[in-house]
């Protein structure tokens, strides 16, 4: 809990949107992990996505700490189990890599949006891992997700490793953390 209420700006300042932004809305978290740092957005309703939810708990993240702000959904991001145009919103903070199917996932967020309805992303470029074996490009994002009228809005080179922060191994200087969104709002 005191992790997330010390980060409370984490989401808005990595996606570059007031606190506010999704107030009135229903968003998705996709990939929210244990601690979800979605809370840090003001007036929304959260629905939290991640296929670990039963193992977070069991692990001890206090989960029912947050249940007034988030609705926990255990599930995959390929095959998502919600109606379609539930949500307003979805955003996902470096965690679409973990998926196995770009491809599927990318139709799941298309299906489960609302029409006009705000993506915003921050994606981890890296080499495939055994438990992120997504190598995503700009390529591959324009291919999946254009249609929903994506731009890239930043893009930069972590200060330290993303996977591993114990690690001793140099930073791949291919690897980035990629801002996607489909409106050009700037962070105020």
């Amino acid at each position: 809990m005191t992790i997330v209420a010390q980060n409370l700006n984490y989401y808005s300042d990595t996606l570059q949107v007031a606190r506010n932004y999704f107030a009135g809305k229903t968003i998705l978290d996709l990939g929210c992990g244990p601690l979800p740092f979605s809370v840090g957005f003001d007036d929304c309703r959260i629905v939290g996505l991640d296929p670990l939810i039963d193992r977070y708990d069991a692990a001890g993240f206090p989960l029912g700490e947050f249940t007034d702000r988030v609705t926990f959904v255990r599930g995959f991001a390929e095959e998502m189990p919600f109606p379609a145009r539930s949500f307003d919103a979805v955003i996902s903070v470096n965690a679409i890599d973990h998926v196995d199917d770009f491809a599927r996932t990318a139709s799941e967020i298309s299906r489960v949006l609302k029409n006009n309805g705000v993506l915003r992303m921050q994606v981890h470029y890296h080499a495939p891992t055994e438990l992120e074996p997504q190598s995503l490009s700009d390529k591959e994002m324009l291919a999946r997700l254009g249609r929903l009228g994506i731009q890239k809005l930043s893009e930069k080179v972590p200060s330290r490793p993303c996977r591993d922060s114990n690690s001793t191994k140099p930073i791949d200087p291919s690897e980035r953390l990629v801002l996607w969104a489909n409106d050009a709002t700037d962070h105020p």
